[in-house]
């Protein structure tokens, strides 16, 4: 299994790559492999079926919970919401699915002024700008920062691309989900060799594979951090709030059977006797417990700490 973390404002290719897979959706589950597209998400978790989530996820579900940190049903909710008179405001907040995704410094300011210029010169020059005039413009810009922070001139090139590079690039990004992907060589080349009886049985064990992790890091490794700065941790409630793709190929096109379980942040606290529950955000850490927070995190993925137990298999009986 391999972990990987969704960041604010990249859930488009996950809705572009994950949820459309390799064509056009099926409808159904299939046990062919050279039949094109692939079978449709479907909710997945403890937490999904508490929201009276389940079946196929939808697009506008996605970019609702991977996109804007809303409940999946944001749309339908605010508009119940809006037609008994709520305002607009009390509307969006009936559609949270806990805090808000934060707004974090995503540009620095040597990419906001080298964009600018850019902007400029290609709108007084009226046509894109080729690849080296972007190049050009890029290091001018870097080569006047470097003035104005250190107060004399870049000893070289070398010194101004260091610094160009130092100072640009994408910055810190709210995480908003967790893709964590399912795959083995071995099932691969099953499915890919292997009659019908063959592929439903590999569908079944990597299906088994997928259910039996989640189901673990539902019962051993959630938590949420609450009350001012997060100092509290406690154990979550309702499990996770996921969606399963199951894909056949890689996106080279190479036959790899997969699937990706993407994973919402978003987790409920336990709650107290005679007190609302207070949702949060869950981010992964390398020691158990999994830790939660409602701050947010770099967009470096983390893995999950800790592995389902593995269960004990039977000596091989000797041949004959």
């Amino acid at each position: 299994m391999a972990a990987k973390a969704i960041t604010e404002g990249r859930e488009g290719y996950y809705r572009r790559n994950i949820a459309r897979g390799d064509g056009a959706q099926g409808t159904e589950l299939t046990i062919s492999s050279n039949v094109p597209g692939v079978p449709p998400g479907v909710w997945h978790g403890q937490a999904a079926a508490a929201l009276g989530l389940s079946g196929i996820v939808t697009d506008a579900q996605m970019r609702a919970l991977f996109g804007l940190g809303m409940h999946p049903d944001a749309e339908a909710i605010a508009a119940r919401e809006l037609s008994q008179g709520a305002t607009f405001k009390k509307a969006m907040r009936a559609a949270r699915l806990g805090p808000a995704v934060p707004r974090l410094a995503e540009v620095s300011p040597l990419d906001k002024e080298i964009a600018e210029v850019l902007d400029h010169v290609s709108v007084q020059l009226c046509r894109p700008l080729t690849k080296a005039e972007k190049k050009d413009i890029r290091m001018r810009c870097a080569a006047r920062a470097f003035q104005a922070e250190y107060h004399r001139a870049p000893a070289d090139g070398t010194e101004l691309a260091r610094f160009l590079a130092a100072r640009t690039g994408p910055q810190r990004r709210a995480v908003t989900g967790y893709d964590l992907t399912f795959s083995s060589e071995e099932l691969s080349l099953l499915f890919a060799l292997g009659g019908p009886d063959v592929r439903r049985t590999v569908l079944e064990v990597l299906a088994q594979a997928r259910a039996e992790t989640l189901a673990w890091i539902e019962d051993n490794a959630l938590a949420v951090r609450t009350g001012p700065g997060g100092v509290v941790q406690q154990r979550a409630e309702s499990g996770l709030l996921a969606t399963v793709y199951l894909h056949y190929e890689s996106r080279a096109g190479d036959p790899m059977l997969h699937e990706h379980a993407v994973i919402s942040p978003a987790l409920r606290a336990p709650t107290a006797a005679g007190a609302t529950s207070t949702p949060g955000s869950c981010y992964v850490t390398s020691s158990p417990p999994v830790s939660c927070s409602t701050s947010a995190v770099s967009s470096s993925s983390a893995p999950v700490s800790g592995s389902p137990p593995r269960r004990s298999r039977s000596p091989p009986a000797s041949a004959p």
